[in-house]
């Protein structure tokens, strides 16, 4: 593995963003509406993304902005629905790789 401790980073994101749903309820009776919400909020921070011009600093907390809501994007289709989140990533990193 190239990036070891990059690797321990986002597995403590990814949970924290899971501990931070949990905690909010968000992960509880997951609906349509808020898997549409969940996915508008993905898209304000690509948005602000886009808008945080060349102060990297903000360019950097806006591209794990990005991270933590897309996570929670997952983590509601892995509540509601099952999805294996693991498996779907290293599907799409094989075909994004062929």
């Amino acid at each position: 593995m190239k990036y070891p401790e990059l690797y321990q980073d986002l597995v403590e994101l990814y949970d924290g963003t899971w501990m931070f749903n949990s905690i909010a309820g968000q992960l509880n009776n997951i609906t349509q509406a808020s898997l549409d919400h969940q996915a508008k909020l993905c898209l304000d921070e690509a948005i602000e993304l886009t808008e945080s011009g060349v102060d990297k600093q903000n360019a950097l907390k806006e591209a794990i902005d990005v991270l933590v809501t897309a996570f929670g994007y997952l983590q509601k289709l892995e509540e509601a629905y099952g999805c294996d989140i693991g498996l779907a990533m290293n599907i799409v990193n094989e075909n994004n790789l062929s």
